[in-house]
């Protein structure tokens, strides 16, 4: 099963599952004005937020700014760094 997990190539075709969501045509209208933030689990290390950037080509981790919550989340923890995180990604 792990020799064949990423044989299939993805359609290209119709919208993303973002541009039927909002209604609109195109990612980058998509995901004009908007904010992005990597909310992500590591084995080691637990979960963490990461803010982004918005560039050119798509949104950009900003690594030194990413928020460790730790292995359990505790409760207002999580609310606090979701609103840090998103008041720190930017827009082009």
């Amino acid at each position: 099963m792990m020799c064949e997990w990423n044989t299939l190539t993805p359609e290209e075709v119709g919208l993303t599952p973002l541009e039927k969501y909002i209604g609109v045509k195109g990612y980058a209208k998509a995901v004009k004005g908007r904010k992005c933030i990597d909310f992500s689990w590591r084995i080691n290390e637990g979960y963490s937020i990461t803010p982004t950037k918005r560039e050119k080509m798509g949104f950009v981790s900003i690594k030194d700014k990413r928020i460790d919550l730790g292995e359990k989340i505790v409760p207002g923890k999580l609310y606090r760094a979701l609103i840090e995180a998103i008041e720190q990604s930017a827009v082009l």
